[in-house]
């Protein structure tokens, strides 16, 4: 039977383990209480309560315990006795104060506050108490480094530059050069450096120390020279003397420099690191010369067995750049193999090319050294498969970093056909609202998207026979993309319309025009996916501008809509608290009016950039919810439900630089 809205009277159980029918409060209903004879006459038909016939009258118990999911941070689920179980209320982590880093740890069911110190150098705001740090976005500055002489920065925060007393590294001066003349390990201190040296090949400068090291004079030596930091990106360039310029310049996590057959004599090293490490280890070693590869262009391709195959050793280390395959990469040297198919045999071809470090490769399949090319792949590693390989000379261009060895592996198989979809020239056909379940594996890598990178993927078309808006829904059991493409494969960047990547990713496009297009699901697994098409007739879109605050707020009529805008030319005046930092990014405002209780859904699938989503109260003060990135991406989408009143929804960006055009799509339901 309903029990009727009316007045409630709580109170909580006496002590005790409750049992695990136990309520966690009652209420009483006081007045318009129905009567009853037992337990039964009291059935609300709501699956969280409890309810009892007590001294004639309906007493109702609310579960909150029924409700809870179990987990922290999304907040405590409560039992409303009209309603059932209630959304959770946000659990708020943020104790209010700027001072302080908030964060809920899941694992261990609490709320963490950390004094806020974000260059991370254990020296917290100086605006706040117990800190002293004056620039907490520079971890070279703070009330607990030394000063440093001549850099003309303020590096201990006390208001003055390059005061006396200031200290400087040893070996910060390129005239101080720590001088080595035999290979090992050495343990660099940069406490103290300072930014001497611009690094070339990143255009920027570092705290910095410089080596002298000397190749004795018996012969030239092939050079192997490492910087590994612990929690930072290091820098190496190589100079002839202190004022000569780079011989060479690399970067990386660790960064390395390989050289070979280097004169004797004395060579300079810069090393720097980015960060707040203050120690680097450097490993430089050197041994015999040893030639270069021969086989570094098509004329000097070394030979491989058809059908034999095999597996092949080799090293980029001192290898030019002297081919521009399709798919190739400027300014990497590259290493070229070939094998001839005789008369009136077909094969399968599948390359695998790796790197004992772990360092990114890429090959090229061409038929003819400046033919067509028959498979691109990249990656660590890369590998591919050519189907249906006949009679013909064929050549394998192998491009990786100046530093990198490598592993070739080759195997002919017999021949078989392709996948369905694996080729934009067969894509597999969607019908609107018919899934399609697929897999990714036999698929290879024909085209790039951008949000997937070297992965193999399966095509697919629709066609549109008039404007249309266009949904696309992909699942699978690990992260995978999902791209629409206007033509495939893809001639420009502008033949991509959106991409996503997720565990199940959407894609939402708006009044796209009749034509055919392509949706692509690319994977790194090879596991099976379910794809769904959905359109619609295209419904008006509205342009917001000038919505920069919550005073000039853009209205969203009571049924909601679909509105275009961008942010990069407004100012940031909002922050969210619940789902992202503070990012100072642009935000765009939207005022809705809600005359009843309503549903609110809102998206901001379609955007250009990493939104995060988020309600504010009428006085633009308290958040109410909060969306950063959804399972389909750095969309946005938040669904609750809001009393009558009025309501500011705003559209930001996670990080600073995020901000561009957007599209918003609200949805009002009235709740009953």
């Amino acid at each position: 039977m309903a029990l009727g809205s009316a007045l409630f009277h709580f109170a909580l159980l006496g002590c005790g383990d409750p049992s695990p029918s136990q309520p966690d409060a009652f209420i009483v209903l006081v007045d318009a209480a129905p009567e009853c004879e037992k337990d039964q006459d009291c059935d609300d038909r709501i699956g969280c309560t409890l309810e009892r016939c007590i001294g004639g009258r309906c007493t109702v118990f609310p579960r909150d315990s029924e409700c809870d999911d179990g987990v922290f941070c999304n907040g405590f689920e409560r039992c409303d006795p009209e309603r059932g179980c209630a959304p959770p209320e946000k659990r708020a982590c943020d104790d209010g104060s700027p001072c302080t880093l908030d964060r809920c740890i899941e694992e261990q069911k609490r709320c963490e506050h950390m004094p806020r110190d974000i260059d991370e150098d254990g020296d917290p705001d100086g605006f706040c108490v117990g800190g002293s740090d004056c620039d907490d976005n520079n971890p070279l500055r703070s009330g607990r480094q030394p000063e440093i002489c001549g850099d003309r920065i303020d590096n201990n925060c006390n208001g003055r530059i390059d005061e006396t007393p200031c200290s400087r590294s040893m070996h910060d001066r390129c005239e101080d050069a720590l001088r080595i003349d035999a290979p090992g390990t050495y343990l660099l201190s940069f406490g103290g450096s300072s930014q001497d040296h611009l690094f070339e090949c990143v255009g920027s400068r570092v705290r910095d120390l410089f080596v002298v090291f000397t190749i004795p004079g018996e012969g030239p030596k092939d050079v192997s020279i490492l910087a590994r930091a612990e929690r930072a990106a290091t820098y190496l360039a190589l100079l002839n003397t202190c004022t000569s310029p780079e011989r060479e310049c690399r970067s990386g996590y660790p960064a390395r420099l390989r050289l070979r057959s280097l004169p004797p004599g004395e060579y300079v090293l810069a090393i720097g690191v980015a960060g707040v490490d203050d120690e680097v280890v450097l490993e430089l070693d050197w041994g015999d010369a040893t030639p270069a590869p021969p086989n570094e262009t098509c004329t000097s391709a070394a030979v491989i067995s058809v059908p034999m195959g095999g597996s092949y050793r080799g090293s980029f280390v001192g290898v030019q750049d002297d081919h521009a395959p399709p798919c190739g990469r400027a300014s990497q040297g590259d290493l070229v193999y070939t094998f001839d198919i005789p008369p009136g045999e077909s094969y399968n071809l599948f390359v695998t090319l790796s790197s004992p470090t772990s360092d990114p490769l890429r090959f090229s399949v061409l038929r003819g050294c400046d033919g067509e090319l028959l498979r691109c792949a990249h990656g660590t590693p890369a590998r591919g498969r050519v189907h249906r390989i006949g009679e013909g000379r064929y050549y394998l261009i192998l491009e990786g970093p100046n530093e990198a060895d490598y592993v070739l592996n080759v195997a002919f198989e017999p021949p078989s056909d392709p996948v369905s979809g694996d080729r934009c020239s067969s894509p597999i056909s969607l019908e609107p609202a018919t899934p399609y379940m697929g897999t990714l594996l036999g698929a290879e890598d024909d085209i790039e998207v951008s949000c997937a990178g070297s992965s193999a993927e399966i095509i697919h078309r629709f066609e549109l026979t008039e404007p249309s808006d266009i949904e696309l829904f992909a699942e699978s059991s690990a992260p995978i993309g999902l791209a629409l493409l206007r033509e495939c494969p893809p001639s420009s960047a502008s033949s991509e319309i959106m991409c996503r990547v997720a565990n199940a990713p959407r894609i939402r496009a708006f009044s796209l025009p009749p034509g055919v297009y392509f949706p692509v699901v690319e994977g790194w697994r090879g596991g099976a996916y379910r794809l769904e098409f959905r359109r619609s007739a295209p419904r008006p879109i509205i342009e917001a501008m000038g919505n920069d605050d919550c005073s000039r707020a853009h209205p969203v009529g009571d049924r909601g809509g679909l509105f275009s805008g961008s942010t990069s030319s407004l100012s940031h005046n909002h922050n969210p608290t619940g789902c992202a930092v503070r990012s100072n990014a642009p935000d765009a405002v939207f005022a809705i009016n809600l005359s009843r209780r309503s549903r609110v859904i809102a998206s901001t699938h379609g955007s250009s950039f990493d939104t995060v989503l988020y309600v504010l109260d009428s006085l633009c003060t308290t958040e109410l919810a909060c969306n950063d990135d959804t399972a389909s991406g750095t969309a946005s989408e938040i669904d609750t439900v809001l009393n009558p009143g009025r309501y500011h929804l705003v559209v930001d960006g996670f990080a600073a630089s995020d901000a561009g055009s957007y599209l918003l799509e609200v949805q009002i339901e009235t709740m009953p």
